[in-house]
């Protein structure tokens, strides 16, 4: 958890000892494709020499088209140097007219420095995976130090071997297209052979991977943490919610039965809910049912609206510029006032019939929202949609829930708004659609004394953020607003305390792990079960009162609690707020066949006082779905059976406990085996890098030959068989093309 600290002012911030193993993964990501490549270049060169193609003449590789066309081709790996003179007797060499043969040996160093290399930087991860599985993310232990002289030696011993890789490949690249790949620039382009582009490919992909590798450095994130840490909470909430319906089955065998049934009131709902402390109890809420005939028309009212709330996102402004044809740069739609209540400008493209559109707005900024005024002639209402949170203008605003007074907006407004608090994003908003709203004044003009459109209809508010108004406003408004959550949706729970909270639990998760954090990373990965969640948490965390009070992390724990606590208590972040008006919360019961059916009853505002972890958390958050889900909703009269399927069904309850799972994977860089493969693998590696240059550089043996011309000689390579005899007549050889290869040497 704290980063390590390598010298002075140094660190591995933001990532902590135990995150190199998020640093392990990519670098063996990339020691995998190196070691592909190396394979690859290996192969190719092996090939070459025992075709003899490594031979150039005069720096003119075989695959030139001059190359053949000129002179003999040797199936050898040797280098000769030859006084002689070419067919139109012109010298081919400037330096003793010589014809100078040689081997192409420029990768050796190449291939051998990248091999060793590779075997190398394997060996240091495999040791740092090792200590980075060392302690637990907030008691390091001796992590700190075996892991600060790895650093080291990785930053002063061999990282100088990636750059000069990079610096030597992208040389040679350059060179090599430069010169047309050593055929020189008065022949075709060569870059189309099949061994030029292959060749060219994987040196260019190990160029690459080095690179990479050298700016690793610059990886921001603590995606470790994060990612254990959240997944660990949401199993602690998972064991709250199993131990809150073990607590009640409890309860309810203690009770007579028909005691027990009293208890339970029809239309009614048991759900969970989680108090301040985090802890869940068991409460029941009131269904809306199809015999209430307010409930019915405020389920229809909700799914009709919904539509606007959706189409205020794309389609009302595809209509503006493709329906209405006006210009994609102007920003708003304005009708004359004198003509508001003809029948023009309808929507009917996307299945509003009887709805006519009267202003829009499609700007979007830091105060400005895209907003529509339009009428509705079937239910004859005034329809103003706001679009919601879909650009990054809107999440600035989203996340500014600190509470504002509405003081000084009360006095602008003509309403009395001392004491009272809202959402300061959403303030700033309201005020740019108000003063918008104002200079148009075609809202003014519909809802004259003429208009007759004099009734206004209630607000819906789609899936808002858990932090509106202040408490008593917002039971203020519980008349004229509905608010809908869609069951684990993240954003309706949203607010500065429970962000607040969330962040604390978060750092409790990560001071109760008592094991390390790449163990917990795979039992996290494994299945868990509801009636194991309770012994597998006890696995790998340990209980709050044996967390370490001595550690660095715990310290600095307690200077930020301190200091936040101080912010939350005083001023106007010690205002809570919630949702607005009337809550409808819309829940999963899944079937047998696990679709989806959801159930909506009337919910308590301090339900939504925690952040629930779950998978579907942002999914849920989706005004889109959100409309099918409200048109398919049934209400239904008989719900003691969903009461009790609801309770019943989330967890499966087994007095049994699950054994214990052992989880067997793959890990990278475990090394399971010792020391032994290791350095066998780095011997190995050093005897083909040998081998390697014995392969293209041997020049030990040099010697001469009775039936070569005066003045040959060659040198004898591991791929040297055969020399040449003069196959003229007379014995009397003028030109190499004269000569054949004989016998094996």
């Amino acid at each position: 958890m704290p980063a390590l600290t390598i010298f002075r002012n140094f660190t591995t911030r933001p990532f902590a000892g135990d995150d190199v193993h998020i640093v392990c993964i990519l670098l063996g990501f990339y020691r995998i494709i190196q070691f592909i490549c190396i394979i690859g270049l290996v192969v190719i060169t092996w090939l070459d020499h025992i075709s003899g193609n490594t031979l150039l003449i005069n720096g003119i590789p075989y695959h030139c088209p001059q190359f053949d066309a000129t002179y003999l081709n040797f199936t050898t790996a040797s280098s000769l140097q030859l006084s002689e003179e070419n067919d139109d007797g012109q010298s081919l060499d400037t330096t003793n007219n010589s014809i100078e043969f040689k081997n192409m040996g420029y990768n050796v160093f190449y291939l051998s420095t990248a091999s060793l290399y590779l075997v190398g930087e394997m060996v240091w991860l495999i040791m740092v995976w090792s200590v980075a599985s060392i302690g637990t993310p907030t008691e390091p232990g001796r992590r700190d130090k075996y892991l600060r002289n790895l650093i080291k030696v990785k930053m002063f011993a061999t990282s100088i071997i990636p750059i000069a890789l990079v610096a030597f490949g992208i040389v040679s690249i350059h060179y090599f297209r430069h010169n047309n790949y050593g055929c020189g620039n008065d022949v075709p382009d060569q870059s189309t052979t099949i061994r030029s582009r292959t060749v060219q490919s994987i040196v260019s992909v190990l160029v690459v991977t080095y690179a990479l590798e050298l700016l690793q450095h610059l990886t921001r994130g603590k995606a470790g943490d994060m990612y254990v840490g959240l997944r660990m909470l949401a199993r602690v909430q998972a064991e709250r919610r199993v131990d809150a319906i073990k607590t009640m089955a409890e309860k309810s065998k203690s009770l007579p039965r028909g005691e027990f049934q009293m208890k339970r009131r029809r239309s009614a709902i048991e759900i969970l809910e989680a108090n301040d402390s985090g802890d869940y109890k068991i409460d029941e809420r009131q269904l809306l049912v199809d015999t209430n005939d307010e409930d019915q028309c405020l389920m229809d009212d909700a799914a009709y609206y919904s539509k606007y709330a959706s189409y205020i996102y794309v389609k009302l402004r595809n209509i503006v510029t493709d329906v209405f044809m006006i210009d994609e740069e102007v920003k708003r739609f304005i009708r004359p006032l004198e003509d508001l209540y003809r029948c023009d400008y309808s929507l009917e493209s996307v299945g509003l019939n009887n709805s006519f559109m009267c202003y829009a707005n499609f700007e979007n900024g830091i105060a400005e929202t895209p907003y529509a005024i339009i009428i509705d002639k079937a239910v004859e209402k005034i329809v103003i949609v706001i679009r919601g949170t879909r650009s990054l203008e809107d999440l600035v605003l989203d996340l500014q829930f600190n509470p504002e007074s509405l003081a000084n907006i009360g006095k602008v407004c003509g309403f009395r708004g001392e004491g009272y608090y809202c959402h300061q994003g959403f303030l700033f908003r309201s005020m740019w659609i108000y003063n918008d709203l104002k200079s148009q004044r075609t809202l003014k003009n519909l809802y004259s004394q003429d208009s007759p459109y004099s009734n206004y209809p209630l607000c819906f508010a789609y899936e808002p953020p858990g932090c509106v108004f202040d408490l008593e406003l917002a039971k203020l408004t519980k008349d004229f607003i509905v608010s809908f959550v869609r069951n684990d949706d993240l954003v309706p729970r949203l607010s500065y305390h429970n962000v607040d909270k969330a962040r604390d639990e978060f750092y409790n998760i990560l001071a109760r792990i008592k094991v390390p954090k790449i163990q917990l990373y795979f039992d996290l990965k494994a299945e868990c079960s509801d009636e194991s969640v309770a012994q597998r948490n006890a696995k790998v965390l340990k209980r709050k009162r044996l967390i370490s009070t001595e550690t660095e992390f715990y310290r600095k724990l307690k200077e930020f609690r301190f200091e936040r606590s101080e912010k939350t208590r005083v001023g106007v972040n010690s205002i809570r707020l919630f949702l607005p008006g009337k809550v409808i919360h819309l829940v999963d019961m899944k079937g047998d066949n696990g679709a989806s059916s959801y159930v909506p009853y009337y919910a308590r505002r301090h339900q939504f006082n925690q952040v629930v972890m779950s998978d579907r958390m942002i999914s849920d958050h989706d005004i889109h779905y959100l409309v099918d889900i409200l048109e398919n909703t049934r209400l239904c009269g008989d719900f003691k059976v969903i009461s009790t399927a609801f309770m019943s069904t989330p967890f499966i309850l087994d007095d049994e406990e699950d054994p214990d799972v052992d989880i067997r994977l793959f890990m990278c860089c475990s090394n399971p085996y010792g020391k032994i493969p290791v350095l066998m693998s780095l011997l190995t590696t050093i005897a083909l890098a040998l081998t390697l240059a014995s392969h293209l550089g041997c020049r030990m043996y040099i010697s001469t030959h009775p039936d070569l011309p005066e003045g040959w000689r060659i040198s004898h390579g591991l791929y040297t068989y055969s020399f040449v005899q003069c196959t003229s007549a007379d014995a009397m050889c003028d030109s190499l093309k004269e000569y054949d290869r004989v016998g094996d040497w």
